[in-house]
């Protein structure tokens, strides 16, 4: 990969194009933004790209740097990842991080600069991230430090001081509809939807296409956000052992729900199915239309919304499951 194929990034991509031009490389980046949306694809480019024979503004793919590094064994290239804890509770500690300062003391393997990509950084402890602000005042020579994190306030303020701060923000939808169109083979009526239900990410539109599992978890949640409307109060209720089993999943459940009713509501103002996300449920939805006001979908989707911000805050989560099910039954 190059730069310019990362999805929805730009702004990184031609800021990190500029300083390879300018050769103004910083000694420390801190890459920050949600899972999926191409901070380690990102990180891992740059390292190439320094250690890159052609000496170019991407990777050239084909010289013996480049092919270590495809191949995950170039010696300049670290990728370092939290360890299993005790208690299988996942972390990097100072005695990691003094580990790798020694080996940042040693010069690069090749005529090149050592990269160290951190993934997960808000995983280190205090003691860990005090240790490393001691690398990042006094910085070796030819030496690039890659900070990767979701949450950039887990990382103390000193640290970010003396990083080169890239944020990462989803992906427009329409960037991820001509990616899965243009490089993954996608017809534009599943690119639609599969970018519709990625939420920015293109991670989660890639696993949702390659995933049979997937696809047939949607059918049941859709299935399911259909039937509660027949069901009596009771049984309505009962509905919430789906969610219980299926916590771990519960934001992608909630995404799917929202754009079931979300297209019913479009489609009962406008009646034009090109407007839909589930392009391949417009038979169910323009049935399912007439059960409804407009009203009464507003609603319905701005309780998912409310559940979704519920669960987040570690509120009961059955009560707020149950709540949500019963504002969708009175739909």
């Amino acid at each position: 990969m190059v730069l310019d194929d990362i999805v929805g990034q730009k702004n990184i991509v031609r800021d990190i194009k500029n300083s390879l031009l300018n050769k103004r490389i910083a000694h420390a980046y801190l890459f920050c933004g949600p899972d999926g949306v191409g901070k380690s694809i990102a990180a891992s480019i740059l390292a190439m790209t320094l250690n890159c024979k052609a000496k170019g503004l991407d990777p050239c793919g084909r010289c013996p740097s480049c092919i270590r590094a495809q191949s995950g064994n170039h010696p300049d290239i670290i990728h370092f990842r939290a360890k299993n804890r005790s208690g299988s509770k996942q972390s990097i500690s100072v005695d990691d991080i003094r580990d790798l300062q020694a080996d940042m003391q040693k010069k690069p393997y090749e005529n090149g600069v050592k990269v160290y990509i951190i993934h997960d950084a808000e995983k280190m402890t205090e003691q860990a991230q005090n240790a490393l602000l001691k690398v990042l005042e006094e910085p070796p020579e030819k030496m690039v430090i890659i900070l990767l994190t979701y949450n950039m306030y887990s990382i103390l303020s000193t640290i970010i001081s003396r990083c080169r701060v890239m944020k990462f923000t989803r992906a427009p939808e329409r960037d991820i509809e001509a990616y899965l169109i243009d490089k993954a083979g996608v017809s534009a009526e599943q690119a639609r939807y599969l970018a519709a239900l990625s939420d920015g990410i293109l991670k989660n539109a890639l696993d949702f296409m390659d995933s049979d599992d997937l696809k047939a978890a949607r059918n049941e949640i859709i299935e399911l956000s259909r039937n509660i409307k027949y069901c009596d109060k009771i049984d309505a209720l009962y509905s919430v052992e789906y969610f219980i089993n299926n916590k771990d999943g519960i934001d992608k459940i909630l995404d799917i729900m929202m754009s079931f009713y979300r297209d019913m509501m479009i489609f009962k103002e406008c009646a034009d199915k090109r407007l839909l996300i589930n392009l391949d449920k417009a038979g169910m939805i323009q049935d399912e239309c007439p059960k409804y006001t407009v009203g009464s979908l507003y609603n319905i989707i701005k309780s998912i919304k409310e559940t979704a911000r519920k669960i987040r805050l570690n509120v009961n989560y059955q009560l707020a499951i149950e709540s949500m099910l019963l504002n969708i039954w009175e739909g």
